[in-house]
């Protein structure tokens, strides 16, 4: 097999950095040289401690500060998977959101470290928000032009990549998105799926994700994720509800939580710079 130099990244949400790793250990099990990414909101101008960096990338370390609002949990990932995070900023230096300039940025970490396939994960399953009608209450954004995953889908819209949604159900209409996919068969857009609890070997997942997910009550000095806990507990095979303590968790069978199915175990994949183009000519603009 033909060893790649492989770039895993987050595409936007604020712990796809790691619902990455499941994929992230089987290609480096593979004997693949894989490194971790992470599109995310905050400026370069933000972070202190860094490597290196250009324009809106960073390489970042367990020793990073990252000086914004919001969930940052790259530089623990960074010291728990000892291994420096490609951090991907899509707002310039003035905290504005840059499409051109994270489409540039990408483009030179692309050449800068010759990565030969890229992959872009998103929990939940909102890249694929198409239309409005794909969207459900609790989607972060119904608008499938809007929010920090869309936006991500349009910087890559010239740049051979493949999109891999997990615990798809969580943003988006599940039964939509699944009847969606013969059509996106014939267009070439999907690639297939994955069945991550039955083909991969999770044992390094789950040591750096109970390290870092707020899994139960008491764990509230970790991190909290809607999508990434869900992802968790269908990895474990723990099914029915679960907590995510998200403030937007909302109720299942008058409680608190997430019904956790099966079907959040899989792992779905698209040709990433697709994606945008289609709902441009689904949206008739």
């Amino acid at each position: 097999m033909k060893q790649e130099k492989i770039l895993i990244s987050g595409l936007g949400g604020g712990l796809d950095v790691v619902n990455c790793l499941p994929l992230y250990y089987k290609l480096q099990a593979e004997g693949h040289d894989v490194s971790i990414g992470s599109i995310r909101p905050a400026p370069i101008s933000s972070i202190t401690a860094f490597q290196t960096s250009y324009e809106q990338w960073a390489v970042i370390t367990e020793n990073s500060k990252i000086d914004y609002k919001g969930r940052y949990a790259e530089p623990l990932v960074a010291k728990i998977i000892n291994a420096p995070i490609l951090f991907l900023s899509r707002s310039n230096d003035k905290g504005k959101n840059d499409v051109k300039g994270l489409n540039k940025t990408i483009k030179h970490a692309i050449e800068y470290f010759r990565f030969t396939k890229v992959y872009f994960v998103d929990g939940g399953g909102d890249s694929m928000i198409l239309t409005e009608d794909f969207g459900i209450e609790k989607s972060q954004e119904i608008d499938p032009f809007k929010g920090g995953d869309a936006f991500a889908l349009e910087a890559i819209q010239d740049i051979d990549c493949t999109l891999c949604t997990v615990a798809v159900g969580l943003d988006i209409d599940r039964s939509k998105f699944l009847n969606n996919l013969d059509n996106l068969t014939e267009r070439g857009i999907y690639l297939g799926s994955e069945n991550i609890k039955e083909t991969y070997d999770l044992t390094k997942y789950f040591e750096v994700a109970d390290q870092i997910l707020r899994i139960n009550k008491e764990d509230k000095e970790k991190y909290m994720s809607h999508t990434g806990v869900v992802f968790y507990h269908a990895l474990k095979g723990s099914y029915g509800r679960q907590r995510t303590f998200v403030q937007w968790e909302g109720t299942f069978n008058g409680e608190k939580g997430v019904e956790v199915i099966p079907g959040h175990t899989m792992m779905y994949m698209f040709k990433g710079n697709e994606i945008h183009k289609l709902k441009l000519e689904l949206n008739k603009i």
